[in-house]
């Protein structure tokens, strides 16, 4: 269970110059098949379902704001204490869209952040299920990979 901290005022606004980190799954990108591939969108989907080991995207997708989070952090899952594959994406690209991205720092990441938007209850609603994908296709599409790098 993550801690969540208020955010100041001045921390409300991320520029839109910022860069974002998303987590994925690394035996996704460890399979030698899914090199030449594209991430999947679905990567950039709030999750609609709650697990043992992981929550429901509630508040929104979790990121971590590159200027205040490491590439080790970032990668580090605070439920399970593994790292995972790492991409990272400008904000600008979510804000074109009218996302909004709000600091949430952690006692593990304090560049957590999330996209309020891009909520589980959002993606189980059928009238907005195909813009949030829409919206996690557009985030795919700007994101390159950090974490691993192939040599």
């Amino acid at each position: 269970m993550r801690t969540v901290h208020m955010a100041s005022h001045t921390e409300d606004v991320v520029p839109r110059e910022e860069n974002l980190y998303r987590r994925f799954p690394l035996d996704w990108w460890s399979s030698p098949k899914n090199k030449n591939k594209p991430i999947p969108a679905s990567f950039f989907m709030p999750r609609p379902w709650k697990s043992e080991k992981l929550p429901d995207d509630t508040d929104g997708l979790s990121v971590s704001l590159a200027s205040k989070s490491t590439i080790k952090i970032a990668s580090t899952s605070s439920c399970t204490g593994r790292r995972l594959c790492l991409a990272r994406f400008p904000a600008r690209i979510a804000m074109d869209r009218g996302l909004s991205v709000v600091p949430q720092p952690t006692n593990d990441d304090l560049g957590h952040a999330v996209i309020p938007e891009l909520n589980s209850t959002a993606r189980r609603d059928p009238n907005k299920e195909k813009i949030i994908e829409e919206h996690a296709i557009a985030l795919r599409d700007a994101a390159t990979v950090v974490w691993p790098r192939d040599s």
